[in-house]
């Protein structure tokens, strides 16, 4: 007499089975899926990464590293000597030295896990990125930001986007980020709360003293392309000689 219970019971069970079945393999469709989609956005970079100088040891990209490398050189020798200075630095020549002679002849600038760095000038802006390499998983890591001249020697910095590939990064996590990485490389930084978010002042170290013969930055301007920096040097205080 129990038996038609019996199978009814049986047929419930196995329907809640398949169910539960269904529920587990629909789950484990939408994860694959999720996770899928993740590391297409992932793998996105911005526009000017892409077109940014490729790795290699082409003429023309040894040619615009050279002439990257003289410029710097040039600025240095002139800031430290007294009277005004001033240089035009191309995003092209940027690229191209750190996708030559920063590999070559210092790689190990680049944290680990951090390979092709690339720079972009833009009007007021300066966008970063870099190739990112955790495990198994490779991504690049970007930021653009509104650049400006704070004050004498004072480098304002506020992130207008950020990303991992193609997924938002906080604004605010990523500042705090790069002022905890230029502190540690001895500069000066100052963030700051206004009404139109969190920004960033970077300022060279306390030791640089001006009245010593050290540069003064009074100039900054960012265009397409170009980066225009000025300045001058003063008379070193008496008994202070240049280095």
């Amino acid at each position: 007499m129990q038996q038609p219970f019996a199978a009814e019971n049986n047929a419930d069970e196995r329907a809640a089975t398949r169910r539960l079945f269904r529920w587990v393999i629909g789950g484990v469709s939408a994860l694959t899926v999720g996770l899928l989609a993740v590391m297409v956005v992932v793998q996105r970079s911005p526009d000017f990464y892409r077109t940014a100088v490729a790795p290699g040891e082409s003429a023309a990209a040894e040619s615009l590293a050279r002439r990257m490398v003289s410029k710097a050189a040039a600025l240095h020798a002139a800031s430290g000597r007294s009277g005004p200075w001033e240089a035009v630095i191309r995003d092209s020549e940027v690229n191209a030295w750190l996708a030559v002679d920063l590999p070559r002849n210092h790689g190990r600038l680049l944290p680990e896990g951090v390979e092709s760095p690339r720079i972009s000038f833009q009007s007021r802006r300066v966008a970063v990125a870099a190739r990112m390499t955790i495990g198994p998983v490779s991504a690049v890591v970007w930021a653009e930001m509104e650049v400006w001249l704070q004050g004498v020697n004072q480098v304002g910095l506020k992130p207008v986007a950020a990303g991992l590939g193609g997924l938002p990064v906080p604004r605010d996590a990523m500042l705090r980020h790069l002022a905890g990485r230029l502190s540690a490389a001895g500069l000066v930084t100052d963030l700051r709360r206004t009404q139109g978010g969190l920004l960033l002042v970077v300022s060279p170290p306390a030791s640089f003293d001006a009245a010593a013969g050290n540069c003064r930055l009074e100039s900054l301007a960012v265009d397409a392309g170009e980066l225009l920096v000025a300045g001058s040097t003063p008379q070193p205080a008496d008994g202070v000689d240049l280095p």
